[in-house]
């Protein structure tokens, strides 16, 4: 299979592709990172204690991944459930609450609802806390 058509799993996490990853440590800490700037940039009816997601892009070999940082589960429940919805149009809060990030320089990418909710993203996810767990073994550091 050439790498222009490799894809990961669908399921697939950053733990999982750790040791693909071109520098974990740095990766990994870019992505814990932008996933606290976009849980402190929440709107109001996103609760202070939700836990904000990442998942990962599942084209390419994973040495840089693009990742999307979305709200928990529950607080997706609470958007849709809030979501006015005018006719024709897509689901409008998906552009404000999921954010994508580019895997190699980790800035926000500005791409439309149908690149944030395609088939290009994985089904499995880390929370905020599994990314924070995850870094501290990267860098060595002992569970509490």
């Amino acid at each position: 299979m050439s790498p222009r058509n490799y894809q990961l799993p669908q399921n697939v996490t950053i733990r999982e592709i750790v040791g693909a990853l071109h520098d974990p440590v740095e990766y990994v800490r870019q992505v814990f990172g932008n996933m606290m700037k976009v849980k402190h940039a929440r709107h109001e009816c996103i609760q202070q204690h939700d836990e904000p997601v990442v998942r990962i892009g599942v084209t390419g070999q994973g040495a840089y991944p693009h990742y999307r940082v979305d709200p928990s589960a529950d607080q997706l429940e609470v958007l849709e459930a809030y979501e006015e919805y005018d006719e024709g149009k897509e689901n409008d809060y998906r552009e404000y609450y999921f954010r994508a990030f580019h895997g190699r320089s980790h800035k926000e990418l500005t791409w439309g609802i149908m690149e944030l909710r395609g088939d290009s993203w994985s089904t499995g996810h880390m929370t905020l806390k599994e990314i924070r767990e995850l870094l501290g073994e990267l860098r060595g550091l002992k569970r509490r």
